[in-house]
């Protein structure tokens, strides 16, 4: 089980989709990171934007560091830290 444990982090390249549908709540920690992410609240945008968008992509398009939205998100899920690659 602790194999199975690390792959429960979120990746720079995951698709903003993938990562709402493991973990719905992780919207406010987006929402809350930058004013960009406020259209996420929107059913129809998150139903068509997130599966375009990597993790990266949406932390710059929110004037972020991907690696400083990538903590972020890990931190809400418990996780420290950003994973490598």
């Amino acid at each position: 089980m602790a194999g199975a444990d690390r792959e429960e982090v979120v990746h720079p390249g995951m698709k903003v989709a993938e990562v709402l549908a493991r973990w719905p709540h992780l919207l406010e920690v987006l929402v809350e990171a930058s004013p960009a992410f406020q259209k996420l609240k929107n059913p129809l945008l998150r139903r068509t934007m997130p599966a375009l968008v990597t993790v990266a992509q949406a932390a710059r398009i929110g004037g972020l560091e991907p690696e400083e939205l990538v903590a972020r998100l890990n931190r809400a899920l418990g996780k420290e830290g950003a994973p490598q690659g």
